[in-house]
């Protein structure tokens, strides 16, 4: 990704960019910021294996949309049921886990709901 280059800056950066990479880490004192690292900053094997959980979970739900739409001769009726049976199974792992998440924000405004309360209230 190319930088816009700005003659403000001295930079002893030799391809002349003014960008700096900053790495994100949630705090881990609360509950947001370890759902935070564990999904974004892959540090353990568990939040690895998730992560390819989840891609495989996408991969394979491309793949058997795409193949329950062939009417072919290779495609028998018996692997469509078992596209459709694996198609639900992801669409139910995927509701949970974005309910889940809705859950996490909503706690997280209600925190901030409360503490706002708080602040009017003093």
């Amino acid at each position: 990704m190319d930088s816009i280059p700005n003659d403000n800056i001295q930079t002893d950066d030799p391809v002349g960019s003014d960008w700096e990479i900053v790495e994100v880490v949630g705090d881990e004192g609360t509950f947001r910021g370890r759902v935070y690292n564990f999904i974004h900053l892959q540090i353990s094997q568990t939040s690895k294996h998730f992560d390819t959980f989840v891609s495989v979970l996408v991969i394979g739900t491309s793949l058997t949309f795409m193949l329950d739409t062939v009417t072919s001769t290779f495609v028998t009726p018996s692997a469509h049921k078992a596209f459709d049976i694996f198609e639900l199974g992801s669409v139910i792992i995927f509701t949970i886990g974005e309910y889940s998440l809705v859950v996490i924000r909503l706690g997280a405004a209600f925190v901030f709901l409360t503490y706002l309360i708080l602040f009017v209230t003093i």
